[in-house]
């Protein structure tokens, strides 16, 4: 199974603290879970929703691969949803995911603002692109022809990097909507003339 979506945190905590925490719920916890040691990783399942209005009921429950890293004085967290056959996406809102790991290890989320050697932590395929970086990449998709085989490329594979395969691939739609439209106003331009000529 392949994992995608890939969420990032930083709590005060050490790592002892953070796994012996884990391994017990407690009236705060936004699921109920189930928590398995796996070697050099874990692996956490929502079961269910606590103490809300929301459910999963018959839902997939999601299961996530969880690592954990000592950076200095503080423990990163690192969560992978695994996909599965029916289950492309978790299905829970981002925003539980996040509230989960700050209610549970006072875990706030990764703020790419940050040093050389905390960037460095973040596995190459999901480090932030910077503004200039993506002006750049703008740049070169606009030029004729040449910026629209690079833009086919990194938006079907060719980009490592998940942040710029997705501004390729919502350049690529930029692109295909300009041309529906055109062809659409064309189509209109070319039924009045003929219309006009009738009359």
């Amino acid at each position: 199974m392949e994992s995608e979506l890939h969420y990032h945190y930083i709590t005060n905590y050490s790592l002892d603290l953070c796994l012996e925490y884990m391994k017990h719920d407690n009236i705060y916890d936004k699921f109920e879970y189930v928590w398995e040691e796996k070697g050099d990783y874990y692996l956490i399942t929502f079961k269910e929703y606590k103490n809300s209005m929301l459910s999963l009921a018959n839902a997939p429950k999601p299961t996530f691969k969880v690592t954990f890293e000592n950076i200095g004085n503080q423990t990163g967290i690192s969560v992978q949803f695994i996909k599965g056959a029916l289950q492309a996406v978790p299905f829970v809102y981002t925003r539980d995911i996040d509230t989960f790991w700050e209610k549970k290890l006072d875990a706030k989320k990764a703020d790419f603002e940050m040093d050389n050697d905390q960037l460095n932590n973040i596995p190459e395929e999901y480090r932030p692109i910077s503004m200039w970086g993506y002006l750049g990449y703008e740049l070169f998709f606009s030029i004729p022809f040449v910026g629209f085989i690079l833009m086919m490329v990194f938006s079907f594979g060719g980009a490592k990097n998940i942040n710029l395969r997705n501004f390729a691939r919502s350049y690529f739609f930029y692109y295909i909507i300009i041309v529906v439209i055109a062809i659409l106003l064309v189509g209109i331009l070319v039924y009045a003339g003929v219309l006009s000529g009738i009359k």
